[in-house]
């Protein structure tokens, strides 16, 4: 499959993934990736501030900047958040990702127990943790921990937790109204 997706590709992108590794961009990200953990390890609780890894490189790292005219982020996300925010920061963001697989697992067991499985909401929780984990896997070559996407993604989590369990409430409502109805 990935041969034939190789075989029509257009030839600067065959070029790019034949240089990946020697190339100027792959050399200056794994700087980054290095320098990023060096942030961290003399930053560990606070890092070097929200959004500072261009600054701070930029100063801090004049020697290894590829670019002269641009300052770059660090083209990893948790290296980001953990160089900016240090480990408390760092973790806790790694646990919101995590969260959101959990809380998924849940709607998906809610709607089980209830004989709802087959509702919309069941295959939606399921691409939702497939576009989560598309999400974390192209992360780690972005900088994207402080773009609004993940967020709006969490949020889609949330809300529809509480939505299942409103349509849930809302079920065992009917079925006690029905019950006293056929008691009466």
């Amino acid at each position: 499959m990935l041969s034939i997706v190789y075989a029509y590709l257009p030839a600067e992108q065959k070029k790019r993934f034949e240089s990946a590794g020697s190339d100027d961009t792959s050399k200056a990200r794994l700087i980054y990736w290095e320098k990023g953990l060096e942030m961290m390890q003399d930053h560990p609780l606070t890092g070097v501030g929200f959004y500072n890894f261009p600054i701070y490189f930029d100063y801090y790292y004049t020697e290894f900047k590829v670019y002269k005219k641009r300052k770059e982020v660090a083209h990893n996300h948790f290296v980001e958040v953990g160089s900016s925010l240090g480990y408390p920061g760092l973790i806790t963001y790694t646990l919101i990702l995590l969260i959101c697989f959990n809380v998924s697992r849940k709607i998906r067991k809610l709607l089980m127990q209830h004989n709802l499985n087959k509702h919309w909401i069941h295959p939606f929780t399921i691409g939702m943790d497939c576009a989560m984990l598309g999400y974390i896997i192209g992360a780690m070559f972005m900088s994207v921990a402080f773009y609004p996407y993940v967020w709006i993604h969490i949020s889609y989590i949330v809300s529809t937790l509480y939505a299942t369990k409103h349509m849930i409430n809302e079920q065992e409502k009917s079925k006690i109204g029905n019950t006293q109805a056929g008691e009466i």
